[in-house]
């Protein structure tokens, strides 16, 4: 066994507490400077993350705006497309009655006027005999115009057109 003095022992222990303290020193700055690197670190990843989280908010609300324009205008194409559905029913309507109404009236133009040529043809047949020489006395003197004085004679012998002169010579 060791018999150290009193002062000698005070003086290791005050040595062993200054390096003690130095050591334990060192190792706080050494810690708080490892803790400032890693909050540095934290801080820069929390940073990052606030900026991806900032961008994911983003894209989330132009995900919605993309798909909420996307069924406003798939709601239009298919309002669009009823509109246009009802359109072309309200057409084919319509071109089915415009048909109808011009088929009608053909019919009765068709009708009017065969009624009109049988009204004629039973006119004709009521011309008495006399109303069919004065009609053909007509025609003739219509023709005078175009037909020359000894044809002209001729015919009024023949037909009686009027009581020309030579009908006046032969009494």
């Amino acid at each position: 066994m060791v018999f150290i003095s009193r002062d000698k022992l005070d003086e290791m222990v005050q040595k062993a507490r200054r390096e003690g303290v130095k050591a334990g020193r060192d190792e706080s700055r050494r810690k708080v400077k490892d803790l400032e690197l890693k909050q540095v670190d934290l801080t820069d990843k929390l940073e990052k993350s606030n900026a991806e989280l900032k961008v994911l908010r983003e894209d989330k609300q132009n995900t919605r705006e993309v798909l909420k324009a996307k069924i406003e205008t798939e709601d239009l194409a298919s309002a669009l497309s009823k509109t246009k559905e009802l359109q072309d029913k309200r057409e084919k309507a319509l071109n089915e009655r415009a048909e109808k109404i011009d088929s009608e009236e053909e019919a009765n133009y068709v009708k009017g006027y065969a009624d009109g040529v049988a009204d004629g043809l039973r006119k004709v047949h009521e011309i008495t005999e006399k109303d069919r020489d004065n009609l053909a006395k007509v025609a003739m003197v219509a023709a005078a115009s175009h037909t020359d004085i000894a044809t002209m004679k001729e015919i009024n012998s023949e037909f009686r057109l009027t009581a020309g002169s030579t009908d006046k010579k032969d009494k």
